[in-house]
C-alpha cells in the first residue's frame, strides 16, 4: 500500500473511529508511526506458516482498495459527523464496499473467518477493515463479529479488532457503545458516542488492550 494514501484514510477514519486501536500501556505514537505499525507485514516466521498466503494477498488487494477510495475523497459533514466523500475520479465508495462485502461474504463461506494463523495479522486486519466498512449491512457486521468472538480466546483474532466492530454494530444499531472507540462531531469538537456503563469504560478498554480513552481522544486530535 502507498503509505500517503494509507495515511491519509486512517487520519480520517480516526476520527470517526474506523481506524484499528492503540496498544495499551505504551507511549502514545505519531499518526505516521501509528499508520506504519497497522500494516507493516508479520514476520517471517509467521508468513512462513500462513495457511492461506494467496487469500492474505486478496485480502490485503481489498483493504488496499478500501483506503485509496476513501483516501481520494474529502471529509465532509452529515448528521452532525464527518463522513466520506469520494471524488469522481476514484471509484465510489459504496460501491468498493458492497464488492467487497460481497468478496467477505464468499471468502468467510468456504474457510470461515481469517484469522492470523490462515492469512497472517495483516490479512486478519484487512478482513476486519472491510468488515467494519460494510455499513449498509449490519446483519453481515453482527455475524462477522460473531465469528471474530468465537477466536477471541484463542488470541487468532486482535481484541482491538473485536472492540471497535463491537461499537460499530451497537451505534449501527441505535445503541450506546461499550469501548468508546466511535466518536462523533459536537460543536466542531469530536467526542465519543453514547457509551454504556460509562464509569467503567477505562476496564472495559484496558481488556481489550486499549489506551485510555484520554489518551485516544488526544491521538485523534494530534
Amino acid at each position: 500500500m502507498e503509505n500517503g494514501v494509507v495515511a491519509t484514510s486512517l487520519a480520517i477514519a480516526l476520527a470517526v473511529g474506523t481506524a484499528p486501536a492503540l496498544g495499551t500501556g505504551e507511549k502514545t505514537p505519531s499518526k505516521t508511526e501509528f499508520v506504519t505499525a497497522v500494516f507493516e507485514a508479520p514476520p517471517p516466521e509467521q508468513l512462513a506458516k500462513i495457511a492461506h498466503p494467496a487469500l492474505r494477498q486478496e485480502l490485503l488487494r481489498m483493504a488496499h482498495e478500501d483506503q485509496v477510495a476513501r483516501s481520494a475523497g474529502g471529509c465532509a459533514k452529515r448528521d452532525g459527523g464527518p463522513t466520506y466523500q469520494a471524488s469522481p475520479a476514484v471509484p465510489n465508495m459504496d460501491e468498493v464496499d458492497r464488492r467487497n462485502t460481497t468478496l467477505m461474504k464468499e471468502l468467510v463461506d468456504k474457510i470461515g473467518w481469517p484469522t492470523i494463523p490462515l492469512v497472517g495479522s495483516d490479512g486478519a486486519r484487512s478482513a476486519w477493515l472491510l468488515v467494519q466498512h460494510a455499513d449498509h449491512d449490519v446483519e453481515w457486521q453482527e455475524y462477522s463479529l460473531q465469528l471474530m468472538e468465537a477466536h477471541r480466546a484463542t488470541g487468532q483474532v486482535s481484541r482491538a479488532d473485536i472492540a471497535y466492530l463491537t461499537d460499530r454494530v451497537l451505534v449501527n444499531q441505535g445503541k450506546s457503545q461499550v469501548y468508546g472507540t466511535q466518536f462523533h462531531s459536537v460543536g466542531g469538537v469530536r467526542k465519543p458516542r453514547p457509551i454504556q456503563n460509562l464509569e467503567h469504560v477505562e476496564e472495559r478498554r484496558k481488556e481489550m488492550g486499549l489506551t485510555t480513552l484520554e489518551e485516544y481522544t488526544k491521538f485523534l486530535d494530534t
